[in-house]
């Protein structure tokens, strides 16, 4: 019955996102914040290449986070200002 339930409510969202159009200057292809594990793979296999280039971007500020740090508390900080620096300004 789960599985059901998931089932159509995937369906209904599917038709939802494919019978809107989006709106001129909108986020579509781009790389969503928002969703669940399950929707940010279904995004990702579907957009591949926009993906991939995210994740590489991702990984090299992890990169820079870990080698700039000398503790963790200050690789904690940086991490932390990494993912949501944009929302304290």
């Amino acid at each position: 019955m789960r599985k059901l339930t998931a089932l159509a409510t995937a369906f209904a969202f599917v038709g939802i996102t494919f019978a809107q159009p989006a709106p001129p200057g909108s986020y579509q292809g781009h790389y969503p914040i928002v969703g669940g594990k399950h929707y940010k793979a279904w995004w990702c296999s579907q957009n591949w290449e926009q993906c991939k280039q995210m994740k590489l971007a991702d990984l090299s500020a992890k990169k820079e986070c870990l080698e700039k740090s000398q503790s963790y508390e200050a690789y904690r900080e940086c991490e932390f200002m990494r993912k949501h620096g944009h929302r304290l300004r």
